[in-house]
């Protein structure tokens, strides 16, 4: 079984589209698990047609997603977030990769981001790259084995706790991204932040946690 979470604050804009894709899955044998951090708009309302609902005392993606483990029946993890949108056969394929391999631990998929004008078209064709290169898991989606995830201790609240998390993961196994089966994603920070600022940020966090320091989460404000 697959237990997708999704970690959420004042996501009304986004979250329908996000569970109306998983609705469409042709894997079946899958729940959905919503962890909110105290929304004040209709995001709860809205995500208890479609899943679970944990509501978290503490805000911040890396507990949140913690605490949606701790609910999960799932023996496989996915994560994602509330602006993304997964086509119908991602469940299918991560499951496949998963029962490919014993020595797969977990991975990620590569995405487009959306609208697209010329800078983020660019951004689409380095990402995939990039990602596969370096094997990060990008957190629009991460799958990994549970009984794994528990050995990495999970995620921390830092600012790229997905990358972050793809440091201590790779020591556990083979880490796989998968390519045929992209999801789509908001490009929401660099309509708000511009293009520049937000891979600056990503890009200097990366060498930071690679180098052992981490930003806190606090200080990554959220856009909606």
């Amino acid at each position: 079984m697959i237990s997708v979470i999704i970690p959420a604050l004042n996501e009304e804009k986004y979250i329908r589209k996000c569970l109306e894709g998983l609705k469409k899955q042709t894997f079946k044998d899958f729940e959905v698990i919503v962890v909110d951090g105290n929304s004040t708009d209709n995001t709860v309302k809205i995500s208890k047609q479609y899943s679970k609902v944990v509501i978290a005392k503490n805000r911040g993606i890396g507990y949140q997603q913690n605490l949606g483990v701790k609910n999960a029946k799932g023996d496989i993890l996915v994560f994602t977030q509330a602006d993304v949108t997964f086509p119908p056969n991602i469940l299918y394929e991560i499951n496949k990769a998963i029962e490919s391999s014993k020595d797969i631990v977990g991975g990620s998929t590569t995405g487009i981001f959306e609208p697209i004008n010329y800078k983020v078209k660019l951004l689409n064709l380095v990402s995939p790259i990039i990602q596969k290169t370096l094997s990060i898991t990008y957190g629009h989606c991460i799958f990994v084995r549970k009984d794994i995830f528990e050995k990495t201790t999970g995620f921390r609240n830092c600012i790229c706790e997905d990358c972050d998390f793809s440091f201590r993961l790779k020591k556990h196994g083979k880490v796989v991204i998968l390519t045929d089966c992209s999801y789509l994603v908001s490009s929401r920070r660099f309509v708000h932040k511009g293009f520049y600022s937000p891979l600056w940020l990503w890009v200097s966090e990366y060498f930071k946690i690679k180098f052992g320091f981490r930003t806190p989460i606090e200080m990554y404000p959220a856009v909606r």
